[in-house]
């Protein structure tokens, strides 16, 4: 699983999506967000937020 489609599963959890449409949608400028995302992440956070 690559850094951007872990991200865009937990974002679309949370029924945000990467350059979207609606108003709470986050438009994607730097690609190295994805990485950043899941390096503050904790293992226990991103197993409970993709699988739990």
């Amino acid at each position: 699983m690559t850094s951007k489609v872990a991200v865009e599963a937990l974002l679309k959890r949370a029924g945000i999506q990467l350059n979207g449409t609606a108003p709470g949608d986050l438009a994607m400028h730097d690609e190295r967000f994805y990485d950043r995302v899941l390096c503050n992440l904790s293992k226990s956070d991103f197993d409970t937020s993709i699988f739990g």
